[in-house]
Order: C-alpha cells, then structure tokens, then sequence
C-alpha cells in the first residue's frame, strides 16, 4: 500500500500538463493560477486519505475494507471543505470550481484502484493464513 503514495502526484501532474495542452490546443486560457491551487488542494486531500489504508495493512479483509471507504470519505469531505474554504476566502474566478472537479475525480479513481488493490491482497494473504 505504500506504493499507493506515488499515484495521487503522478495522477495530478499527468492531469495538469494534459489539461494545459488541451486549454493551449483549444485556445482557451489555462488558468494556471487555480490550476496550481486545485492540484494542491486535490494532492494535499488525497495523500491524507490513504493513510487509514497505511495503519490497516496487516488486518483482514473487513479491516481493509472498512479503510478503503473511510479513504474515500475523507477525499469527499476534505476536497468540498478545503475547495469551499478557498472559494469564499480567496475567490477565485470559476476556473477553480472547474479544476477541482477534475482532479478530484482522476484522484478518486487513483484512490480507488489503490484501495481495490489493498483489500484483495489482504483478503489473500486472509485466505493463505487460514
């Protein structure tokens, strides 16, 4: 599971340069300021949801499970609440709120695929165990 810290960054930086070559591509401004600050906010949240998965790693299945979906609870809640807070105190223009989105959806899936990974590899060794 440690592995699982290295895919949020590689997530948000692949992101950010595709979505810089597709504004540049399209002609539409990037808005890299807030692309900054959305792939903060998004990294920051994602890095601390793992780690529920990171102090479950050697418990069964039902352990790894119960990880995995408080995981992606703390993504939900963190990146709304850490979103809004930069909405109403810095008030970005709208780029943000469109940004955010993005990366909160790759890193939900990265997220996902690292805790899908997480709890099959417990309920084997479960399996191997017993």
């Amino acid at each position: 599971m440690l592995r699982a810290t290295i895919i949020p960054p590689v997530l948000v930086i692949a992101t950010a340069v595709f979505g810089v070559v597709a504004c540049r591509v399209l002609g539409v401004d990037p808005h890299l300021r807030t692309l900054l600050g959305a792939s903060a906010v998004c990294l920051a949240v994602a890095e601390l949801s793992i780690v529920p998965s990171l102090l479950t790693t050697e418990t069964g299945p039902a352990a790894a499970f119960q990880a995995a979906f408080l995981g992606t609870v703390i993504h939900l809640g963190l990146v709304a609440a850490a979103a809004g807070a930069v909405v109403f105190t810095l008030k970005p223009d709208t780029s943000f709120v469109y940004w955010v989105l993005l990366m909160y959806w790759v890193t939900l899936i990265g997220l996902c695929v690292g805790f899908i990974r997480s709890v099959r590899s417990s309920a084997q060794s479960a399996a191997k165990a017993a």
